[in-house]
This record gives structure tokens, C-alpha cells and sequence, in this order.
């Protein structure tokens, strides 16, 4: 019984992070909003001849239990999509990155992975080394350096409010100087991110 009441209080824990992370996820990316088009990633028309979001097999792996929660479903497979879109007729990081934003302790960085594995599954896009950082560690370190290891993957920045304007326009440099196409992801809560987005005009 014990056994049991224990991976009930995991569930419901587990669950409760998930309704966290559906309340505050943005599915927009933060280079350019990308417009919705009739086509959905994975769709498939329903009985009544609505359209239903539908993750494929490898991408609901990625997200486990979070897709327990109404709504997160369609709301992933939307921001897979316009990441998709937006890179597809680009080589380089100047659109199609994301924005998770989310209180504390709420599952963000789950939500970051999931998103990335779910990408690499299905499209193939940003095989390269994935690295995640705390914003206020990347304003001291060497910028150049640090986006050169993980170039072609992904990064991870955490707490983003706490960018500084110079790390804000080195990175939008970099981005904008990118030929290989590396994914970035902002985390941080609404107005963390609402700060980092205003830092830099090109960061923007």
C-alpha cells in the first residue's frame, strides 16, 4: 500500500508540473512570429471532419506525461511547426527559435529537451552538441567560445532576464552570422523574458 500511495503522490506531482508548464509556454518564436498556415505537423481529421493535432510515436516520447494535460498536445505539435517553417528556407539561427516562459520550478527545462529530441527525431535539424547555461554564467564567459561548441545543436539559456545588453548583442551577432542553423531557447518567467527581449533590438 505504501508502494502505492508513493507513485500516486509521483503522478500527481508529475501532472501538476504539467499543468504548470501548459499555463506558461509560449509557442511563438522570438526571432520572427511565424504565421499559421492551414497544414498542422502530424495532423489528422477527426470524425466529424475537425482537424486534430497529433504528435508522432518518437515526439510523444520526448514529453512523457506531459501530454496528460488538455490542449499541450496541439500546442507543441503548432511550435514544432513554425520552428520547422522558419528554418526551412534558411541556413542560419536569425528565425525559429523559442521562448519557454514559466514559474519557477515548473518543468521549463523538461519542456526545452522534449522540444529538442522532438525536432532532432522527425526533422533531422540541429544534430550538433546541446548545451545549457544560466544567463547570468554566460555574461562572464567567452561568448564566441562558448557558441562555437554547441553551434549546430542547441542552447539552453535559463533565467534570460538576467542577460546583459552586451551578451544580448553578441548573440544576436553570432545568430545572425550562423551558417549551420543552431537552435536557441530562452527560459525564464514572463517578465524575465520580457526584459532579455529588450535588451537588443536584433535580439528582438
Amino acid at each position: 500500500q505504501l508502494a502505492i500511495d508513493q507513485a500516486k503522490k509521483e503522478q500527481e506531482k508529475e501532472l501538476s508540473e504539467a499543468r504548470l508548464i501548459a499555463e506558461a509556454i509560449s509557442p511563438l518564436a522570438f526571432r520572427e512570429n511565424i504565421e499559421e498556415e492551414e497544414d498542422k505537423t502530424g495532423q489528422a481529421e477527426g470524425e466529424n471532419g475537425e482537424d486534430k493535432y497529433k504528435l508522432t510515436r518518437s515526439q510523444k516520447e520526448a514529453f512523457s506525461y506531459l501530454l496528460y494535460v488538455q490542449g499541450l498536445e496541439e500546442q507543441i505539435c503548432t511550435t514544432l511547426e513554425n520552428i520547422e517553417k522558419a528554418r526551412k528556407n534558411i541556413s542560419g539561427s536569425i528565425s525559429g527559435n523559442l521562448i519557454i516562459q514559466g514559474y519557477p520550478g515548473s518543468g521549463k527545462t523538461k519542456m526545452a529537451t522534449g522540444m529538442l529530441k522532438a525536432l532532432q527525431a522527425e526533422t533531422k535539424m540541429f544534430p550538433g552538441q546541446p548545451g545549457r547555461i544560466y544567463a547570468d554564467s554566460l555574461n562572464k564567459k567567452d561568448i564566441d567560445s562558448v557558441y562555437g561548441k554547441i553551434e549546430g545543436g542547441c542552447l539552453i539559456i535559463e533565467k534570460a532576464g538576467d542577460l546583459t545588453s552586451l551578451t544580448a548583442a553578441v548573440m544576436s551577432e553570432l545568430m545572425e552570422r550562423d551558417e549551420v542553423g543552431t537552435l536557441v531557447i530562452l527560459e525564464d518567467t514572463r517578465p524575465g523574458i520580457e526584459a532579455a527581449l529588450k535588451l537588443d533590438s536584433e535580439f528582438a
